[in-house]
């Protein structure tokens, strides 16, 4: 939850963005959390929930590497 809660605040302070494109990038987060899940959810049945958590670790590695 603290990222929605300070996100709004970097983009604004330190990226020196508007408050309508900290909007636009908390939507597009939010869609992105609420298919990451369902998929994550419909994935279960298939794979372990270890697996899934790897995976779910390697991307986030890798997005804050980008």
């Amino acid at each position: 939850m603290s990222v929605t809660a300070f996100l709004p605040s970097f983009i604004q302070a330190t990226m020196g963005r508007t408050a309508a494109m900290a909007g636009i990038v908390l939507g597009i987060m939010t869609g992105i959390w609420t298919f990451g899940s369902v998929g994550a959810g419909r994935m279960l049945v298939y794979v372990s929930y270890r697996t899934i958590a790897c995976a779910g670790r390697t991307l986030l590695v890798i997005g804050a590497l980008v």
